[in-house]
């Protein structure tokens, strides 16, 4: 559920900057659209850049650690934005928000992907084995292939168990 909650606010807060940063900047400091596009633009730069870049700060420090200070980053972008007196203000706390939301979703993913299912650890290993009708139409495949003097597909969909089953 951590996860969930630390990509949820990120997407949100990605979905919100990028829908709404120019709106914000017309309506609240009546900004023209040069500004206002400038200010979408600069919070998609700062984001792009920092996610090129963060798998290198992921290998020098911890994936958690880089994850607190993106959420840092996001945090204080939003409080920028919030209380700021002027337009050039408001654009760095959006750039602040394309920072910290640049890579926590990659970070979640990996972490989540890394965990293990502690009900998967008890029960034993089951080989996965294709239904004995996909082995057969592989078999039917390859011999269609000798009668035209092709050679014929290695049959690695065919399990030694289901070949039986033909």
């Amino acid at each position: 559920m951590a996860l969930v909650a630390v990509t949820l606010s990120a997407m949100l807060l990605e979905g919100a900057s990028i829908d709404w940063s120019a709106i914000y900047m017309r309506t609240v400091f009546d900004s023209g659209p040069f500004v206002a596009g400038l200010t979408v633009a600069l919070f998609a730069f700062s984001q792009a850049t920092t996610r090129f870049f963060a798998d290198s700060f992921v290998d020098r420090h911890s994936p958690s650690g880089v994850a607190r200070v993106l959420l840092a980053a996001m945090a204080a972008g939003v409080l920028i934005v919030f209380f700021s007196p002027l337009p050039a203000v408001s654009m760095l706390g959006f750039a602040l928000l394309g920072i910290g939301s640049s890579a926590l979703f990659p970070l979640a993913i990996s972490a989540a992907a890394q965990r293990t299912d502690p009900r998967r650890r008890s029960t034993s290993r089951r080989s996965h084995r294709f239904p004995s009708s996909l082995s057969c139409s592989a078999r039917r495949c390859s011999a269609s292939y000798r009668t035209i003097g092709a050679s014929a597909p290695p049959m690695a969909s065919a399990s030694p168990s289901s070949r039986s089953a033909c």
